[in-house]
């Protein structure tokens, strides 16, 4: 497992990219689920952090599924902040 600050730099760049691309204010919350990110963050302190599409009342779940706009839409935000980390 590992913590990253809601006021680090990766953090406030990401919401910033996700608020500009989607319009609206995104939730920065502490996400208490394993993924395999975190080997990322533990082996090679790397800041990562971990946005996506979900439907919460059916995630992991037999009816599991994700709307393509929010896909979409989910794409555009991480499209945005690439491309603004790569211009620095």
């Amino acid at each position: 497992p590992y913590d990253m600050p809601p006021d680090s730099r990766i953090v406030t760049d990401f919401a910033q990219a996700a608020r500009d691309a989607l319009g609206s204010e995104p939730t920065v919350e502490k996400m208490v689920a394993w993924t395999d990110s975190c080997w990322l963050s533990v082996l090679a302190d790397t800041p990562i952090v971990s946005f996506g599409p979900a439907a919460p009342d059916v995630v992991h779940g037999p009816n599991e599924y994700v709307e393509i706009d929010d896909i979409l839409n989910s794409a555009k935000a991480v499209a945005l902040y690439i491309h603004r980390q790569l211009r620095r």
